[in-house]
């Protein structure tokens, strides 16, 4: 950015206040905290201001209303220009969101869970929240925009494992035998029928999924080559049918 000039054309988003990886059980999100990653990303990316910040995890033991007084602090010495929240279940969100509307204040500008196509078992760090009924409630609700992380679910839904083959688990890829149950192969088995009806790749299907849901959805999706972009990005122009979101959303 600083040698190119161009940082007046970026949308910079970055996080902070995640716990120290040797204590995940502790939260960082004192207003100390918070600010001190605030200044460490700003001086690292070497920008004046950040776009969008991400607060990392939750501490559901502090109250709302002091992280949203910091956010606003940094909103207001314009180190920020928005905030949003990752890991946040809703019943906090909504806590924090009401009390930034009676004091007239910035709220969170979007949420960020793990949701994906996939039906997750619950992992071994409990401080992250995946999208659940409850979670996509409030979305519809509120009309909360969901830019969702591992929204591709690790590549189970690429194209690249084919029901018939996961069965058997092996050491190739362990997140994605991680999501090898019942419910997920027979996902898999109706995302490939759905994109040979619609001549659509999977990855598109999986994506138009998302982004069928009637909330702003901007999936995060982590690429390895152009290809992988090129077939990403296509989904943007994806309207999946009716009938093909009430027959993945009902499995």
């Amino acid at each position: 950015m600083k040698s190119r000039k161009n940082r007046s054309k970026i949308v910079l988003a970055t996080k902070g206040a995640h716990p120290e990886l040797e204590t995940m059980h502790l939260p960082r999100l004192s207003r100390e905290d918070i600010i001190s990653d605030v200044e460490q990303s700003l001086l690292h990316l070497q920008t004046d201001y950040i776009d969008l910040y991400w607060l990392h995890r939750d501490d559901p033991q502090r109250p709302a209303d002091d992280i949203m007084d910091t956010m606003n602090l940094l909103v207001q010495q314009g180190k920020i220009r928005y905030f949003g929240c990752s890991n946040w279940r809703s019943e906090r969100i909504e806590v924090a969101q009401h009390y930034a509307g009676k004091k007239g204040i910035q709220g969170f500008a979007a949420s960020q869970t793990k949701w994906s196509l996939a039906s997750y078992s619950p992992g071994n760090d409990p401080t992250t929240v995946t999208m659940d009924e409850s979670e996509l409630a409030y979305h519809e609700r509120t009309g909360m925009p969901a830019i969702p992380y591992n929204s591709q679910a690790s590549g189970f839904f690429s194209g690249r494992y084919k029901s018939e083959m996961l069965h058997e688990p092996n050491n190739d890829n362990k997140n994605v035998w991680k999501l090898c149950n019942e419910k997920n192969i027979q996902k898999l088995k109706s995302v490939e029928a759905i994109a040979q009806r619609l001549d659509l790749t999977m990855t598109q299907v999986s994506l138009g999924y998302l982004l069928k849901h009637p909330f702003p959805v901007f999936p995060i999706s982590g690429c390895k080559n152009n290809n992988q972009l090129d077939d990403s990005c296509a989904a943007g122009d994806v309207h999946l049918d009716d009938q093909a979101y009430a027959e993945l959303r009902g499995i």
